[in-house]
């Protein structure tokens, strides 16, 4: 493998670390907390100068239906729409009886009335999606590429374009000391 591929990978892979155990689980739960007290889906996310640097929202959380006893289900189509069969219950037309469910609070017989059995409300989990903007990723890629979290080996440089970063962990270490990689 040639260096240059190498440091790449090196700063890949520390990308990838940097993103799996830095993702902000307990963050999101307790902003998604406060946005569903709140009552808000959405808002602008600002830096200390009340900058924006993207919003969050909140995602999930909301009731839905879903089908939750197949075989009543199947039982009810059987009886009273065996067009809709095929081995199991066509899923467009499941898909039609959740929309239905949805927005009319029931999935009902469209001739009689009689609500389809099966199909209940189940609150899905609520979690919260944040977008960053231009300015956020610039910053971040600032940052990031100061602190030097980018060179997981001893080596001083990770991209051959970029110079090293300064930092306390290095002081003292020589690029020639093997990878703990």
């Amino acid at each position: 493998m040639t260096d240059r591929r190498n440091q790449l990978g090196v700063a890949l892979i520390a990308g990838k670390l940097i993103t799996d155990n830095l993702k902000g689980q307990a963050e999101r739960e307790e902003l998604a907390g406060i946005l569903a007290d709140d009552d808000t889906a959405k808002v602008p996310v600002r830096d200390a100068d009340g900058v924006e640097l993207g919003t969050a929202t909140l995602c999930g959380g909301r009731e839905k239906a879903k089908v939750v006893n197949e075989a009543a289900l199947l039982a009810w189509v059987k009886e009273h729409r065996p067009d809709q069969l095929r081995q199991v219950v066509e899923p467009a037309y499941i898909k039609a009886l959740l929309k239905q469910a949805d927005t009319e609070g029931a999935a009902a017989d469209e001739t009689t009335g009689e609500v389809i059995p099966g199909i209940e409300f189940v609150e899905s989990n609520a979690y919260v999606s944040v977008k960053p903007n231009d300015l956020a990723r610039e910053r971040m890629a600032e940052l990031i590429h100061e602190s030097g979290l980018l060179q997981l080996t001893k080596a001083r440089r990770v991209v051959e374009e970029l110079p090293a970063a300064p930092t306390v962990a290095f002081d003292g270490l020589e690029d020639t000391e093997a990878s703990p990689w």
